[in-house]
């Protein structure tokens, strides 16, 4: 159906919620995700206008959004129906490349799946997904302001793989250096991390992972076998 054969608001409204096939997924929490991932973040980039593939947006920011589906959200978000109303007079503003004021601002979590989550403009993504239902070909959303976080997976799996024997492993992450593209608008952030192994509250040892990759908690336990020992020896 085209976008014009669209009466009012509620038409549109129902003709989505009837014919939908994609809105009843759950809304994700960008707080909860990334805190699984915050200390294994590799690069952290930054772009002024950037586009984004619709399907990729799977959360929010916005605790009045995350736990709902998209399909809820339909009834269920605060000045819906106003800005249906303005999409219906001017669906343009939608499917050009200009930026887009208010900002647009989408965070992705690039870890073992690329998720993006929105900050500010949960209205026009839901409107865009909506809109997709309509006109599948309609795939992105530009005018972005866009951060993306680059998890290194090496670290996370290498961590939870082959330290998995000690409690006490702390992943701390430092800013490397920083790198600005005036040009294309970007600036970027890496990160090194340093782990630290903890025994009864004291500091063991502490490494950068790319220095000791080949690391695992096997060596920390003979390490501690001969600290148990020496402890004995002591007593005795």
């Amino acid at each position: 159906m085209k976008l014009e054969n669209f009466k009012d608001t509620f038409e549109f409204k129902e003709y989505v919620k009837k014919n939908h096939k994609h809105l009843n997924t759950t809304i994700l929490s960008f707080d909860e995700i990334y805190s699984y991932y915050e200390n294994f973040i590799e690069k952290e980039i930054f772009y002024m206008n950037k586009e984004i593939d619709i399907d990729l947006i799977v959360g929010s920011e916005n605790g009045n959004w995350y736990g709902n589906t998209y399909l809820q959200m339909i009834d269920y978000a605060e000045r819906i129906d106003k800005n249906i109303k303005l999409f219906l007079k001017n669906p343009n503003y939608y499917t050009n490349y200009q930026k887009k004021y208010p900002e647009l601002t989408i965070k992705i979590i690039k870890g073992n799946s690329i998720q993006g989550f929105v900050g500010e403009g949960n209205h026009r993504v839901l409107i865009a997904k909506m809109l997709k239902e309509i006109q599948p070909e309609f795939k992105k959303i530009y005018g972005v302001m866009l951060t993306e976080y680059k998890i290194d997976m090496d670290l996370f799996w290498h961590i939870h793989n082959n330290f998995n024997c000690l409690k006490e492993v702390e992943v701390t992450r430092i800013k490397d250096r920083e790198e600005i593209d005036n040009i294309r608008h970007i600036r970027t952030i890496y990160y090194k991390h340093k782990i630290k192994i903890i025994k009864n509250n004291r500091l063991i040892d502490e490494f950068y992972f790319k220095d000791n990759k080949n690391k695992t908690c096997k060596d920390y336990l003979n390490l501690f076998e001969k600290l148990q020992l020496r402890f004995l020896k002591v007593l005795f």
